[in-house]
């Protein structure tokens, strides 16, 4: 599945999936994909965030993200959140 082009607001793909930002705080979500570079993706991979994993969101301000993965909670700035497709 190819991520990355916009279908109405937050939606990424015709399957209408979301990116980490529109999620609400407390809600547990299922990653579908990253999107991006080999480099991005790696490093995404590296702290946690692969395909099938379950986040939850613990809070947001100003677009930035705090969320649990593996047990670990973990912050994100709003352009590496975008990338996580759920």
């Amino acid at each position: 599945m190819r991520f990355g082009r916009r279908y109405g607001a937050g939606k990424c793909c015709k399957c209408r999936c979301d990116s980490v930002p529109f999620m609400g705080n407390g809600d547990t979500k299922i990653i579908r994909g990253i999107a991006g570079h080999d480099m991005m993706r790696r490093h995404l991979a590296e702290m946690g965030f692969v395909t099938g994993e379950p986040i939850t969101m613990i809070s947001q301000y100003g677009g930035n993200v705090i969320l649990q993965v593996k047990g670990f909670r973990v912050a994100l700035d709003k352009k590496l959140a975008r990338r996580i497709i759920v």
